[in-house]
């Protein structure tokens, strides 16, 4: 038995082949849950930033994953309360962890929503590229959709149409569970119309399932962040 540098142990005999065993949780996963703790402790320096879940939803959400480290799966449900309570690049890292126990369409997707929401549209183009081919393999669906593509390469937070997009080519949506990320978000400067008034929709919805009256904003644009 030896003890490596990443914290796995490889197991090796005279007459069997080395059988290397992971720690469970990873350092990664550790890592992770500490810097939940951290912001927790720290409390909540800001809770006006925050629409649904609380810091205590947080640290309940960190205990789940420490008590089943196995269930990477786990790690979505980290990430949207991560988003809930500004903490971006912590969702971001649940995330990516959470992809290496499901990488399907709809992980895809949810990654590329979540980009979009941390400004990077470069990156969330490539992922909802990725989730596109993954979920239809068949036919040309990424290259009906390259208005898209091209609109948010260049800042447009368009990931907010594909719902719609994807209901008019008569295609089966992606799961709406991740579209919670979005809402509220600031807009850019360069999003169209279409988009402010998808985004304008998406935030009342969201006020009424929450019980909460929406603030006054642009007209046709929905609230102003």
């Amino acid at each position: 038995m030896q003890a490596q540098e990443d914290g796995s142990v490889l197991l090796a005999g005279e007459n069997t082949s080395p059988l290397r065993l992971e720690p469970c949780p990873s350092p990664e996963v550790v890592a992770l849950l500490e810097d939940v703790r951290n912001v927790v402790r720290r409390g909540d320096q800001a809770p006006w930033a925050r629409i649904r879940d609380s810091f205590a939803s947080l640290q309940s959400e960190a205990f789940k994953v420490a008590l089943y480290p196995e269930a990477l799966s786990r790690l979505r449900y980290l990430a949207l309360i991560c988003v809930d309570c500004g903490e971006l690049a912590l969702a971001e890292r649940a995330l990516e962890l959470a992809r290496q126990a499901d990488d399907g369409a709809d992980m895809l997707y949810f990654s590329a929503l979540l980009a979009m929401r941390c400004g990077h549209h470069v990156r969330a183009a490539e992922l909802l590229h990725a989730a596109l081919l993954k979920r239809f393999p068949q036919g040309n669906i990424p290259q009906r959709m390259q208005d898209l593509d091209a609109r948010l390469r260049q800042g447009e937070n368009v990931l907010f149409l594909v719902p719609q997009r994807l209901q008019h080519l008569r295609l089966t949506p992606f799961d709406e569970l991740f579209e919670r990320v979005l809402t509220p978000m600031p807009l850019s400067e360069c999003d169209g119309r279409d988009v402010r008034q998808a985004y304008g929709h998406c935030f009342e919805e969201t006020s009424v399932r929450l019980g909460e009256k929406t603030p006054a904003g642009p007209a046709g644009t929905g609230p102003a962040f």
